[in-house]
């Protein structure tokens, strides 16, 4: 056992178990590293403990409103890896009051990435609200494979297969094919980090798959 350990550490272990069956026990070595006078939260830890708070979804929101908190006081509210765990972490619970945080969250960010974008893209579809998403969709200054497959498993799951359909042959005039979407690692990884079920991933490939088909 580690007398002290670093913030490293604590960091692996807030990591690992944000992505276990048992999220919250990221919270209890958060507890312990705060507790220490040896170790300080930075932003991995901050973003790791979002990306548990997202797993567990409104049983953590409290905890993440507090994390939220917390990070504007430590002065990580213009790091845009924890502010896009952050949109990440209200999006995840998909109601309207936590989609409004979330895209407040965004429109605060002094800067974003794609993957801030496909953040707050993924929490629009997720509640239901495809319109919101086609025009956050619009908007993005960059899209990759991700983005597209999330409108387009998005569409399909909201019962929209035509505009799914739709976005699939857009995507191709864009020159990102079914192909390149089945190898492409950023994917798979995005769907781990954004806790996406191994059955929402076969859907998802399904609809691609079923589009590619028809077009």
């Amino acid at each position: 056992m580690v007398n002290e350990p670093s913030t490293t550490l604590y960091n692996q272990m807030i990591r690992a178990f944000s992505r276990s069956a048992t999220p919250d026990t990221s919270l209890k070595f958060y507890n312990r590293m705060r507790a220490s006078a040896m170790t300080q939260p930075n932003s991995f830890t901050f973003a790791f403990l979002l990306g548990a708070c997202a797993a567990a979804g409104t049983s953590l929101l409290k905890q993440g409103e507090q994390l939220h908190a917390r990070i504007l006081s430590a002065g990580f509210g213009a790091d845009v890896y924890v502010q896009t765990n952050l949109v990440n972490m209200y999006a995840a619970v998909a109601d309207a009051a936590t989609i409004a945080k979330a895209r407040k969250v965004f429109n605060d960010m002094p800067h974003r990435n794609v993957v801030s974008w496909n953040a707050m893209l993924a929490g629009y579809l997720r509640s239901g609200d495809t319109s919101s998403a086609f025009q956050l969709f619009d908007q993005m200054p960059e899209r990759n494979a991700v983005s597209w497959t999330t409108m387009i498993a998005g569409c399909a799951q909201n019962g929209r297969s035509r505009q799914a359909l739709t976005l699939f042959r857009e995507m191709r005039r864009a020159r990102i094919g079914a192909d390149q979407i089945y190898k492409d690692q950023s994917i798979n990884s995005y769907w781990t980090c954004h806790h996406i079920s191994h059955t929402n991933r076969k859907y998802t490939m399904s609809t691609i798959v079923a589009c590619h088909r028809t077009k």
